[in-house]
């Protein structure tokens, strides 16, 4: 059988960092299908940790890398699989059934394919370095039962094909990435689906093909909790990310300068009332959508969506082009990355583009190191595109500059305080 192993290597640790090889065995190429083959192992001690590392195949030469071919692998109570495979080959597994109370830990730089559906393992899934892959479009819980834990470190990528449901896991970043790259068919322009989502250190998101993000596998928002941490997303020109009933907190989501970002769905929200979003990418707000703080770095002129976005904290544009938000009470509006007017009405060719206000509010104001005028205005406006409820609002100064702001027909003025000489 040529996709069986042909020599590995079996160790045993106590700490996980010393490993104690046991057992080597090479030249193991008399293989038939099905068979079951025994191994008496003599270990000095008994040990907290095994690994079986596995560095050849009957048949090395097989196309893609190295593929290992088991039927199945059995674990007792509290067991770990560290699968180690090196820079630049592969490993795939098309039929090895992981079962009990097991821990798939991922190790070494190259990629490890699962295309074993329906896995039943329940120890979770770790990926420390590399890439695990999952397989072909349609695999299903190919990391063991719905709602089991994954956790991606730094220098680890767990990389969906396509529209799988993995809806039903809870990943845990700890520098890390996911990544969906197959062809895709689904809720949104092509589609995988992405469950909850914790941070423990700063981590990504790259899109080579969309992603929706909604309901995990409680059939719930899902939640994405960034930790205090970023999340650093990149999408293709091509690409859509839609957050749909989700709880965001904690952190910032920073999306690179590409894709279309798209809030929402018909009457469902999103809520970010403590996350911020830097948003370099085009922005469809479909529903209500309330955020902390929202800087916008898009260059291009999309956006679509009629709905309300709440900035709670800091908005922040530093193009032209943006989502008409709504300031409420006690946020701030930060134009010192600006050196040029900002106009009311947003640069973008659809959607809601005014900037407005909540009624009554009080709204910090910083310019940063920019030149006041008594003739230029810090933000402008004509009659039609005068923001909601501005002659309503208290404006205040954010920054340590001396200054008053005038609202006036055709703006907010920031202008510097000077002497006057009254001559009679």
């Amino acid at each position: 059988m040529k996709r069986s192993p042909a020599a590995w290597e079996f160790s045993g640790s106590n700490d996980k960092d010393t490993w104690t090889v046991l057992d080597t065995r090479s030249g193991m190429t008399s293989w038939t299908n099905g068979e079951t083959k025994n191994f008496d192992i003599v270990a000095p001690e008994a040990y907290r940790y095994y690994r079986l590392t596995i560095s050849k195949s009957v048949d090395p030469s097989l196309p893609n890398g190295k593929y290992i071919e088991f039927t199945q692998l059995k674990y007792g109570r509290r067991s770990k699989l560290h699968v180690n495979v090196p820079y630049g080959e592969e490993i795939v597994n098309t039929g090895v059934t992981l079962a009990g109370n097991l821990c798939l830990v991922k190790e070494g730089e190259g990629t490890l394919t699962l295309q074993k559906a329906s896995q039943t393992y329940v120890g979770g899934t770790v990926v420390s370095n590399g890439i695990l892959k999952c397989g072909a479009a349609g695999t299903a819980l190919p990391l063991g039962p719905s709602g089991r834990k994954v956790g991606v470190l730094t220098g680890g990528t767990v990389e969906f094909d396509g529209n799988l449901g993995y809806s039903t896991y809870k990943f845990v970043l700890a520098g890390g990435a996911l990544k969906n790259s197959g062809p895709a068919v689904g809720y949104v322009t092509g589609s995988g689906m992405i469950g909850d989502i914790s941070l423990l250190a700063d981590s990504a998101l790259v899109l080579d093909s969309s992603v929706f993000i909604g309901i995990n596998a409680n059939n719930s928002p899902t939640v994405i909790d960034l930790g205090g941490h970023t999340l650093d997303i990149s999408m293709s020109s091509d690409v859509e990310l839609r957050f749909y009933n989700s709880l965001i907190r904690n952190g910032t989501v920073n999306i690179g300068d590409a894709g279309i970002l798209i809030i929402g769905g018909v009457d469902i929200g999103v809520v970010a009332t403590n996350a911020d979003f830097i948003v370099g990418s085009g922005l469809w707000v479909a529903a209500d959508f309330e955020v902390r703080d929202y800087e916008t770095r898009w260059q291009g002129a999309y956006g679509k969506g009629s709905v309300a976005m709440n900035v709670y904290g800091v908005f922040k544009p530093t193009t032209d082009s943006f989502f008409g938000c709504t300031l409420m009470d006690g946020a701030t509006l930060d134009l010192s990355s600006r050196s040029t007017v900002l106009n009311a009405q947003s640069a973008t060719t659809d959607g809601l583009r005014n900037i407005a206000f909540e009624e009554n509010a009080t709204i910090g104001v910083k310019i940063g190191d920019r030149k006041m005028s008594r003739r230029l205005p810090v933000i402008s406006w004509t009659s039609e595109t005068k923001p909601q409820n501005v002659d309503t609002v208290k404006f205040t100064r954010a920054d340590d500059r001396k200054y008053w702001l005038e609202v006036k027909d055709d703006g907010l003025y920031c202008i510097r305080p000077g002497l006057i000489i009254l001559i009679k």
